[in-house]
Order: structure tokens, then C-alpha cells, then sequence
């Protein structure tokens, strides 16, 4: 179906207990005008980790990543044919449920969403600037850092515009007393040299 709106519930439980997940990944085209996918398969595998975690029914991710395909086949002409841009995938699971005091979800919704997006940053790929923060915790042992959950995100705005307006910092290095646990939007890797 086209992206349209759909109505909600006042009592809708996503809106009460933020029972939603999400995923994001890109389509890419190539120099010889290929469309290829990068790791939208492992995206769909957390999704349903996060489906499990939420109670919401799982799906075959497989199945899921064929009419991911397709989707984008039909819309193809969104993907951006520029250096360093990409066609955004955001996969999103919402609870249906309309009553307060919910236990068990018995009714979702899955959609995908697609937008053309350029570098992340308007600069430009250039190194970034990392706030590090240790008065908030954004993931910890035996939490739900690894879920992608409304839940995890909504609190850690204050302290990425904190970071930014502050300190002029583009994401938030998120620690756990000494130990890197996130960093905002993007993959950390550390090249340690140790004589």
C-alpha cells in the first residue's frame, strides 16, 4: 500500500507503553546502477528480538526480507543516484491494542517506510565530535540496549541535544562506569596500540 495515515486509538498502547520496535537500514546504488541491500537480513533477525521481547508475534525473516525486495523494486526511483546517499529502510512494529493495563499484545501492525537520505551529518563525512556522558545509562549487562525499542531512545534526547548545544558534539559516546556501551547513530571501533 502507499505510505498514508491510519488512525489511533487515544488508549492505543504504544502511545501508553511504547510497545514498538524498529529497524533501519539502506539500498544502495551502485556505479553499474544495481540496487543492493546491506545486512537487512541481521536488521530483520534484531527486529524479531525485539518482537520477543515486546510480546509481539514474530515473523519469518526471510519472508519479511523478500517483501523488503520487492518494495523496493517498485520504488527504486527514490533511491538517490548521488555519491554517499541511500534509500533509508525503517521497518516499524506498533502494538494494537486499545486498553489500558495491557499484559499481552494481541493485536501489531508492521510497516515499512522508505526515504532518500545524503551523508548523515551536513557536513559531510568528516570525523565527529563525541560527547561522553557516564550520568546516563543507555545500555547495561543483562538490559535491553540490544533491542531497538522506543523505550531505549526516547530518554537518551536530553543528553544527545545536551551534547550538542553544549558542547558542540555531534553524538553521544554512551559509557557504563569505563566501559563504552554505544555510540549514538553509528558502529564504534577501537584500533588499541599496546607496547
Amino acid at each position: 500500500m502507499p505510505n498514508e495515515p491510519f488512525e489511533i486509538d487515544p488508549a492505543n498502547a504504544t502511545l501508553h507503553y511504547s510497545i514498538e520496535c524498529f529497524e533501519g537500514s539502506k539500498a544502495y546504488r551502485t556505479v553499474d546502477d544495481k540496487i543492493i541491500l546491506f545486512r537487512s537480513d541481521e536488521n530483520f533477525r534484531r527486529m524479531n528480538q525485539s518482537h520477543l521481547q515486546l510480546g509481539i508475534s514474530t515473523f519469518d525473516r526471510f519472508e519479511m526480507l523478500e517483501c523488503c525486495r520487492k518494495l523496493i523494486e517498485i520504488e527504486k526511483d527514490w533511491i538517490p543516484d548521488k555519491p554517499q546517499h541511500s534509500l533509508y529502510i525503517r521497518p516499524t512494529s506498533i502494538c494494537m491494542d486499545d486498553k489500558l493495563g495491557l499484559s499481552r499484545v494481541t493485536k501489531s501492525k508492521t510497516f515499512i517506510i522508505l526515504s532518500p537520505v545524503g551523508p548523515y551529518y551536513p557536513r559531510g563525512f568528516v570525523p565527529v565530535k563525541l560527547y561522553c556522558d557516564s550520568t546516563a545509562i543507555r545500555a547495561w549487562p543483562n538490559g535491553f540496549g540490544d533491542k531497538k525499542v522506543g523505550g531505549n531512545y526516547a530518554p537518551t534526547l536530553r543528553t544527545q541535544r545536551d551534547g550538542l548545544e553544549l558542547h558542540g558534539c555531534d553524538q553521544v559516546l554512551w559509557l557504563l562506569h569505563d566501559y563504552v556501551t554505544e555510540v549514538g547513530t553509528m558502529n564504534f571501533f577501537v584500533f588499541w596500540k599496546n607496547e
